[in-house]
């Protein structure tokens, strides 16, 4: 059995970036409405033996977590993107996949899905008010996303990189999802996936530090209108910084996590309400 049942979705070294002093983090909790301050980091982004009691997923996880924790160090100190298939490159791609799928949201949309499927192949054999008492799921799911992970990344080798910087006096928050994927290019429609790995038009948002982001973004259908500061990076304005917090709130599960009041996480979240997800599967 494994030693630490405590297996973090969300890794202690990335939200470590969002923490003043490497023990404990500003949660904002979307139901309750209020921040918990300076509640220890090690009690975030966690379920009890998440992926599986033999250790053996979490430790591979646990040499992924290192190898890009290495690579976004550097990312930040250079403040550019690594070169194309330089091994950073690689490394945090397969990290921002890794990270988009094994949320605790991501398991619990699946396991919504096992449900509804299931259901709809059973309903003939029992009857509604016998299936609508039982929830039906399936162990392991985490493991599951994580394959997917590990095999979808290389969709994603195409996009263009974007290092994003705060302006003084703005910050990045991030949350418990912390990787946001937004398709503008496709406008809604109900029943139809926007967000695939695959699609045209995709875009992804990972706040790396409160100072800093990373987006890729489907270079044949958007193109930047800012500055560039050197290869690859640009300073935000400050209603950029704004927006990008509103999406992360949006997407966020339970927690949204900020460094400081001026993240003014109270309004971004209030801004995000009415964007947020009514459901995780239609």
């Amino acid at each position: 059995m494994a030693d630490n049942k405590k297996h973090h979705f969300v890794p202690k070294f990335y939200l470590k970036m969002f923490s003043a002093d490497g023990r404990s983090i500003n949660p904002f909790n979307v139901k309750a409405k209020r921040t918990i301050a300076c509640a220890q980091l090690k009690n975030q982004c966690y379920r009890d033996y998440f992926y599986g009691k033999d250790g053996i997923h979490e430790k591979a996880l646990g040499q992924i977590e290192g190898a890009a924790a290495e690579a976004l160090r550097r990312l930040v100190r250079a403040e550019s993107a690594p070169p194309l298939n330089d091994f950073d490159f690689s490394t945090i791609l397969i990290y921002l996949m890794v990270q988009r799928f094994r949320t605790g949201y991501q398991v619990d949309a699946l396991n919504e899905m096992v449900d509804a499927l299931a259901k709809r192949a059973l309903e003939h054999q029992f009857g509604e008010g016998e299936l609508g008492r039982m929830t039906i799921t399936l162990s392991g799911l985490s493991n599951v996303a994580v394959k997917h992970a590990m095999t979808a990344y290389v969709l994603i080798h195409d996009l263009q990189w974007l290092i994003i910087k705060a302006p003084a006096g703005s910050e990045f928050l991030t949350s418990d999802t912390p990787v946001v994927l937004a398709n503008p290019f496709f406008p809604p429609r109900a029943g139809a996936a926007r967000i695939g790995i695959a699609h045209k038009g995709l875009q992804l948002f990972f706040p790396v530090t409160p100072g800093l982001a990373i987006a890729l973004f489907d270079k044949d259908v958007y193109r930047t209108n800012g500055p560039m500061v050197n290869a690859g990076l640009v300073v935000a304005l400050p209603a950029d910084v704004q927006q990008m917090n509103i999406l992360h709130a949006a997407s966020s599960y339970e927690n949204i996590y900020f460094i400081s009041e001026r993240a003014a996480v109270d309004a971004v979240a209030k801004a995000a309400e009415r964007h947020r997800p009514k459901r995780k599967n239609t």
